[in-house]
């Protein structure tokens, strides 16, 4: 499997079509207004006032603490979070490569969310795609559940 291909059984993408499509849609508000020549932060304030515009529940910059025994090794910054369904990844570069895909992927091993858009503005046409976790992520995610659903001894 590719990068982001899961099978449908686990993850129904179909469940987010709806929001996936309005968070789309206010992307292309900010492309068709503001054009591909400014850099990420200027894209993340203006997504945040669209999202606002269009009353889609949203946290910025949200902080994922990645941890190893109880403490914390690192942590990622998602750009956005939708709904707190949806991971929101933006570029602003010519065009996405499969480095920014493994980047959501990334998240996705360090969280719990079932889908996310990496969207690219940075070029003549906005850029999109919608990525779901991998087979290896999804494994790791439902051991993870069944040690924490095992008490200690």
């Amino acid at each position: 499997m590719g990068i982001g291909e899961v099978s449908e059984m686990k993850i129904d993408p179909a469940k987010y079509k709806e929001l996936t499509y309005k968070i789309i849609g206010a992307a292309m508000e900010v492309h068709n207004h503001l054009g591909p020549d400014h850099n990420e932060e200027v894209y993340q304030k203006a997504l945040e006032n669209e999202f606002k515009n269009q009353g889609l529940a949203f946290e910025s910059q949200k902080s994922v603490s990645i941890e190893y025994k109880g403490s914390q090794v690192g942590l990622r910054f998602l750009d956005f979070v939708v709904d707190d369904r949806v991971i929101v990844e933006i570029k602003a570069t010519s065009e996405l490569t499969s480095l920014h895909q493994w980047q959501v992927l990334y998240y996705f091993a360090a969280t719990e969310y079932p889908i996310a858009l990496l969207i690219n503005f940075g070029s003549d046409k906005l850029e999109y795609k919608r990525l779901l976790p991998n087979e290896k992520i999804l494994t790791y995610r439902e051991k993870k559940e069944k040690k924490e659903r095992i008490p200690s001894r």
